[in-house]
């Protein structure tokens, strides 16, 4: 039984220890609480440089219930620099299959898309958030939406439907090389 116990506890020091955000270098205090939270500035994608090339994406929207509605495409490449022409075709003929394409930062699609859910169908079920880069319109079967954006930094980010019930099968990466 001592022993039980004695394994118990020494458990939890070692779960508890191993779970304590190391400590800062010197330098890094003086900062505050705020040197664990990384600083990325935000960035308007809707400021288009006119020079930059212009890459041409079409992604569809496809499907008439929810177990076979999808994206025609999962991995979308643009060039950093770039402006992205941006077109949603919504191909569904089944008036329940609404369709958006919105752009997250990698990791955030299930965040967005609950908090999209609380942005109701007033706001096409795109909530207000850091998260969100750009979104298109939500779309009705059979309508078409282009949106012009400038790429943003080169790294990994993610698109989604946020429609209600939709992110779990439609959703993306957006690569900028």
């Amino acid at each position: 039984m001592k022993n039980r116990y004695l394994i118990a506890v020494l458990s939890l020091i070692f779960y508890a220890c191993s779970n304590t955000p190391s400590v800062p270098p010197a330098d890094e205090t003086s900062k505050g609480a705020d040197f664990m939270k990384e600083e990325k500035p935000k960035v308007d994608l809707t400021v288009i440089n006119a020079n930059a090339p212009v890459i041409k994406i079409t992604l569809i929207a496809k499907g008439n219930t929810m177990a076979d509605m999808l994206f025609d495409k999962d991995t979308i490449k643009v060039m950093a620099g770039s402006t992205v022409e941006f077109t949603l075709e919504n191909q569904s003929t089944d008036q329940a299959m609404q369709h958006n394409f919105v752009l997250v930062e990698n990791g955030s699609i299930k965040v967005v898309a609950d908090a999209g859910l609380k942005a109701g169908a007033d706001k096409g079920f795109v909530p207000e958030m850091e998260e969100v880069l750009i979104s298109s319109a939500l779309l009705s079967p059979g309508q078409k939406n282009t949106i012009r954006f400038a790429a943003p930094a080169k790294g990994y980010y993610e698109f989604v439907c946020t429609y209600p019930g939709h992110y779990a099968r439609m959703k993306g990466v957006f690569v900028v090389e």
